[in-house]
């Protein structure tokens, strides 16, 4: 229960809105439809930190893009990534210290990706998402904090979908110094030999 709780505090925000800005004025010059598009991006993604506190963390959210949406495709398993997050946290009590395996009243920057991983075959297939890893702009190669994500099981009896969310902990990054996050998924496979190509998704934060 304590893992289940602890994984919706550190993906709590993909499931609230941010907040919206005011409507400006209409003005006599024209403004074309992919201007209003980038506008519009760039206004759900860039917002001002937001602060909560539970189970022991304070949670400080910088960047929130829920509309990523990017698909992929391995051998028979489609992927799909529907949000992405970077924010810091403070653990503030010895049990989330001790179950996260990190420093207490030290801060830390996190990634969080939402993911969607689908099998279209009869047959079975094995995919382990986590063992994904992710590749920064800063030189930082990591896996996940599996403590702090909610795991998919890698196994795929036939025509299933699993979702979940994996959190990974950037050591030697600062968020302004982020730029970019690349993941990197190894293929699936079935009972005999891997079937599927490695894929790499690269993430832009300053989008």
């Amino acid at each position: 229960m304590k893992k289940k709780i602890i994984a919706l505090m550190l993906t709590t925000l993909f499931l609230v809105s941010c907040g919206k800005k005011e409507e400006p004025k209409k003005e006599e010059t024209k403004t074309t439809e992919s201007t209003k598009t980038e506008e519009k991006k760039e206004e759900s993604n860039k917002q001002t930190p937001q602060v909560e506190e539970k189970e022991g963390m304070k949670k400080t959210i910088l960047y929130t893009n829920k509309n990523i949406n990017i698909t992929q495709k391995t051998d028979t398993i489609n992927i799909k990534i529907p949000a992405v997050q970077v924010y810091k946290i403070e653990i503030k009590n010895d049990a989330t210290a001790e179950y996260l395996e990190l420093e207490k009243n030290k801060e830390y920057l996190m990634f969080t990706f939402n993911a969607e991983v689908e099998n279209t075959d009869d047959k079975t297939k094995y995919f382990n998402l986590g063992n994904s890893e992710i590749v920064t702009n800063t030189k930082e190669q990591l896996r996940p904090n599996y403590s702090a994500s909610e795991d998919i099981d890698g196994t795929f009896l036939g025509k299933v979908i699993k979702k979940g969310h994996y959190t990974y902990v950037l050591q030697n990054t600062k968020f302004e110094d982020l730029k970019n996050i690349t993941l990197v998924f190894y293929g699936s496979s079935d009972d005999i030999a891997r079937k599927g190509e490695q894929i790499k998704i690269n993430i832009d934060l300053t989008k």
